[in-house]
């Protein structure tokens, strides 16, 4: 009996050991789980941040946004286009202007040299009539489209997602879509094809102004349509890529938009003459404030005094391009009244750019990176070869 017991003792203590092991050992997850758990906490407790980031500005700013408009130095220039009128632009050593050039190719010449003058001085443009609308329209119908291909391909292969959405998945209320330069289904009369052609013909006006800020040699380096629905929240004030001293800038970015954009719809803020330290007398110092100023309430201040946040509020057709540098952020595509926006978004890269320190992966098919330059986009080369049709992945 004595033995029994001693046995049922043994036993008892066997069971309070193990027991007592499994409480004071610390939890383990298994790796895809924690991986899984913690990245979707840390990207909901980011959102958050920059919630609470985006709102603390909005009151900074209290609704003082107006509408970015066109410099009266551009609108003089393409008053003198449209009369037939025509200034000879300075030239740029080693190019010449041959005495062929007609007088519209000439007035052409000049509305790009005002364009580029006012982007390189306030790093940001608008243009209007980018596109006809009904090109514009055709293109959002066929991003949708190229939308519902990407998806059904990411169902059967999530591994896709990257070189498809730019992200490990789709986000909901704001994607990017990486597009093709035609579409399988008729390459013969493709909306996105058209429109490229139209951007960047002889005398386009995206074209004309790429080629005076950078010569033919610059690289594509982003092109994808940019999806924001209802509900999307106000983007904190940020830049794409960091200050360098160079008047011009390594990246300028184009949205053009796809529909009428209201205000309602959540259209870009920008604010202008912050993409150089030195540009513009008045806002010298705001982008030091800024970039360094946070923690001692400098960057708070530089807000609270800035004068002028512009949005660009785009028809159809209409585009904007900035100086990647440049301060901005997506206003909020309001839930009760706003719609669902489409934007094409396309980048150049300076030449002499290549191995700096961006700030921004290629956000572009991973078979388009760094292939084409504006030559080859404004000739229509890209187009000639079957492999980059959208069943390419």
């Amino acid at each position: 009996e004595n033995y029994m017991f001693l046995l049922i003792i043994v036993w008892m203590l066997g069971i309070c050991f193990r027991a007592s092991a499994l409480v004071l050992r610390p939890y383990v997850r298994p790796r895809g789980i924690l991986f899984a758990t913690d990245g979707n906490k840390i990207f909901a407790d980011q959102q958050e941040a920059m919630a609470r980031q985006a709102e603390s500005e909005r009151l900074i700013f209290n609704d003082c946004e107006q509408i970015l408009k066109i410099p009266d130095s551009v609108l003089r220039a393409g008053m003198n286009d449209a009369t037939g009128k025509k200034r000879r632009p300075k030239q740029k050593a080693g190019t010449g202007f041959s005495k062929s050039k007609t007088n519209a190719q000439l007035a052409s010449s000049c509305v790009s040299v005002e364009r580029k003058k006012a982007l390189l001085n306030q790093g940001v443009l608008h243009i209007p009539h980018a596109l006809k609308r009904e090109t514009a329209s055709s293109l959002r119908a066929c991003v949708i489209n190229e939308l519902g291909k990407a998806r059904e391909i990411v169902r059967n292969d999530a591994g896709k997602s990257m070189s498809l959405f730019h992200a490990r998945e789709e986000q909901e209320l704001r994607s990017f879509l990486l597009l093709p330069f035609q579409s399988k289904d008729d390459p013969s009369d493709c909306p996105i094809a058209t429109s490229i052609q139209e951007l960047f013909a002889p005398g386009a006006a995206l074209g004309d102004l790429y080629h005076e800020l950078y010569g033919d040699k610059a690289r594509l380096y982003d092109f994808y349509a940019l999806r924001t629905e209802p509900g999307s929240l106000r983007q904190p004030i940020h830049y794409d890529t960091p200050i360098t001293q160079k008047k011009t800038g390594p990246l300028y970015a184009t949205f053009i938009a796809l529909q009428d954009i209201s205000r309602n719809m959540g259209p870009t803020t920008f604010l202008p003459y912050t993409h150089r330290y030195d540009a513009g007398k008045s806002n010298c110092p705001g982008r030091q404030e800024f970039d360094h100023g946070v923690s001692d309430g400098r960057r708070e201040n530089f807000l609270a005094n800035y004068a002028n946040p512009c949005f660009a509020l785009l028809q159809a057709g209409d585009l904007v391009i900035f100086d990647m540098r440049i301060l901005h952020f997506g206003e909020a595509n309001s839930l009760n009244d706003g719609a669902t926006r489409y934007l094409l978004n396309l980048t150049f890269r300076k030449e002499d750019a290549a191995g700096m320190d961006l700030g921004h992966i290629p956000c572009i098919r991973p078979h388009y990176v760094n292939k084409y330059t504006l030559a080859d986009v404004r000739s229509g080369s890209i187009f000639h070869n079957n492999n980059f049709l959208s069943s390419q992945t």
